[in-house]
């Protein structure tokens, strides 16, 4: 059976969101840096966070100050 014609009665488009996956993408490089204390790390957790203030909501960027406490960052 093959269909001869069919409709799409609804269309949902969730759209990405950047902040929340850049807090995923610094949690793993926060991990590392942890392990490694590799400035590389910190590196990456700072444009992970530069993506958040842009594109993050409230929820996203308290993730990241959370993330920063917890891995201690220099000051």
């Amino acid at each position: 059976m093959t269909p001869v014609k069919g409709k799409i009665l609804h269309k949902v488009i969730k759209p990405v969101n950047r902040g929340f996956n850049a807090v995923i993408e610094a949690s793993i490089h926060a991990t590392r840096y942890v392990g490694k204390k590799d400035q590389e790390y910190l590196r990456q957790i700072d444009h992970c966070n530069t993506i958040v203030r842009k594109c993050g909501g409230a929820r996203e960027k308290e993730a990241m100050r959370l993330l920063y406490e917890l891995i201690k960052y220099p000051e």
